[in-house]
């Protein structure tokens, strides 16, 4: 099965992105930024063919910031594949007990029965 062009981009950015995080301290700690010629020479693509996939990443998945005579990328935080400590989520099991302290707070006792607690 063939991947459409902009998944293909995605992917190939989310490698991009891992091996520039991997030089991190060489850049004092700034977050690593990637621009639209390192993916075309990662998928051998020609500059048309990055726009035309990359255009509809832009708003969702990647972060982009114009920067002299281009723009730079960095890939946003992916919730399916982030771990939930790097998002700050609480666990089921600490959700569970936060709520079970809380059982009692007449405040929130309309939000707890409208979620079945």
């Amino acid at each position: 099965m063939t991947l459409p062009p902009a998944r293909k981009l995605l992917e190939a950015a989310r490698q991009v992105q891992r091996e520039k995080d991997e030089t991190k301290d060489e850049l004092d700690g700034r977050d690593p930024r990637f621009t639209r010629k390192e993916l075309g020479d990662r998928l051998g693509w020609s500059k048309d063919q990055v726009a035309r996939a990359i255009a509809p990443l832009e708003a969702d998945y990647l972060d982009v910031r114009s920067e002299g005579s281009g723009y730079t990328y960095r890939v946003k935080v992916d919730a399916g594949e982030a771990a939930a400590d790097d998002l700050g989520l609480l666990s089921v099991e600490e959700l569970v007990r936060r709520i079970e302290e809380h059982a009692d707070d007449e405040e929130l006792r309309p939000y707890l029965k409208a979620i079945g607690l």
